[in-house]
């Protein structure tokens, strides 16, 4: 795995990505919420005490979504900003934190956390780690545990590609990368409904690779399932109930607790 990861996706021989460990969640509710606050905390704070030292720059956006200032990260600010989500953080504020930008996108990218609190009752958290990262499986577990508790909607954690926040993340520049390797892959919100959804870029690239294997037959008509998702997948109560089943899968292990599904 570190010899396949280990390797830059480009695009017209230009960086846009780099191997990750990929941490995402959307949560029921807002951060003047209990559940969703504290969730959100103790995350931030198992972040912040494993990979604080190698953070590097911050940045906190404005009401209505307005870029913030990117400023050196700074321990005193970050308590403040802290302090900031305890108080339930106004609607349409993110928070960013960012590892260095010794990288070959040039720009602060991992270890990095991003925090949204929408104008829809919903609150984003994602974390990418470098994928070598110390005892990176023990920090998944920790928020894991955490997740477990949370009102969560969906969320994923697993190995895949990422761009940094600062440059946008280059989603739909990333399905060649899919297709070769497990991984964790985004879902995301579309307005007012939030579901888990694939690009339509993600889809004709497996279709393709469909095609060249001579398998299915035309239309080489792929759907994308749960088992696509990534080796560790959360679903939420608001959704378990619409799905069809259990995959049957020897190789995925589902684990049901109060309602929300994971595997």
């Amino acid at each position: 795995m570190p010899q396949i990861l280990h390797a830059t996706v480009r695009n017209y021989d230009e960086p846009i990505a780099l191997p990750v460990f990929r941490i995402g969640f959307v949560l029921d509710g807002m951060l003047d919420q209990p559940g969703c606050r504290t969730a959100v905390l103790a995350m931030l704070d198992v972040f912040t005490a494993e990979y604080g030292a190698q953070l590097a720059y911050m940045m906190l956006a404005g009401a209505g979504g307005k870029p913030g200032k990117l400023i050196a990260f700074d321990t005193g600010k970050l308590a403040q900003w802290r302090e900031r989500i305890v108080e339930g953080l106004l609607r349409n504020r993110s928070l960013r934190l960012y590892g260095a930008d010794d990288n070959p996108l040039t720009v602060p990218f991992a270890p990095f956390l991003s925090l949204d609190h929408d104008r829809h009752p919903l609150t984003r958290i994602e974390i990418c780690i470098p994928w070598d990262a110390q005892d990176l499986l023990g920090f998944s577990a920790r928020i894991d545990r955490i997740a477990r508790a949370a009102p969560v909607r969906f969320g994923f954690q697993g190995y895949g590609f990422a761009g940094s926040p600062v440059a946008g993340f280059s989603e739909r520049m990333l399905p060649a990368a899919f297709l070769r390797y497990r991984t964790a892959l985004m879902g995301g919100v579309l307005g007012k409904e939030t579901c888990l959804f694939y690009s339509k870029s993600f889809v004709a690239m497996r279709r393709l690779d469909q095609q060249r294997k001579g398998a299915g037959g035309p239309p080489y008509d792929y759907q994308p399932g749960i088992p696509d998702m990534g080796w560790l997948t959360y679903v939420g109560p608001a959704f378990a109930g619409r799905l069809s089943g259990v995959p049957e899968d020897p190789r995925i292990k589902v684990d049901e607790q109060g309602g929300e599904w994971s595997w």
